[in-house]
């Protein structure tokens, strides 16, 4: 049985290396909260998210961006 890791991607308006940390701790905070340990954090601008006419992100679409693409706009740790 394989191990999965959960990842976060989301869109955020933070611009510095500080207002971005501030988020993804929020988010890690938040995942604890539920007792879900969250792997990794991924921030992106907003509007980057791929989604579907009805407006619900693109799990597949996106994973795949995020793998396959190097794009400056993705911040991560």
């Amino acid at each position: 049985m394989g191990t999965e890791f959960v990842s976060v991607v989301a869109e955020t308006k933070a611009e510095t290396e500080e207002e971005k940390n501030k988020v993804r701790m929020n988010i890690l905070k938040a995942g604890m909260n539920i007792d879900v340990v969250i792997h990794k954090v991924y921030l992106v601008p907003s509007r980057w998210l791929i989604k579907s006419s009805a407006g619900k992100p693109s799990r597949k679409s996106n994973k795949e961006r995020l793998i396959t693409e190097k794009d400056s706009q993705v911040w991560s740790r």
